[in-house]
């Protein structure tokens, strides 16, 4: 992980360490003073890579929907509704009833 840490000296600067290896405090790579951590700065760079867009289930959806083409919009929807398109196996002498708004 990279942190920030602060030298009296020089300034803000980089550390680069793995999580085992952390220390609140290191020695400045320009003067060898020893150099505190900027929580502030670290919190900084976090915040201005998270995106504040809500996630929901819908939202994730229309996304997911728009990226789809026409086509393939129309094949789900014939494969998810194909039953309601089908002429159904009655026996001799009957017939469908027609439903209103969805027969006509």
């Amino acid at each position: 992980m990279i942190y920030t840490y602060t030298c009296p000296k020089c300034g803000d600067f980089a550390h680069n360490c793995t999580l085992s290896a952390y220390k609140p405090s290191v020695k400045c790579p320009s003067c060898k003073k020893m150099a505190e951590r900027n929580l502030m700065a670290d919190c900084e760079s976090i915040i201005s890579v998270v995106d504040a867009t809500p996630k929901t289930l819908g939202s994730v959806a229309d996304r997911n929907s728009d990226r789809r083409s026409v086509d393939e919009r129309h094949d789900t929807f014939m494969k998810h509704n194909a039953y309601r398109f089908k002429k159904p196996n009655l026996p001799k002498g009957m017939e469908p009833l027609n439903r209103p708004g969805i027969d006509t």
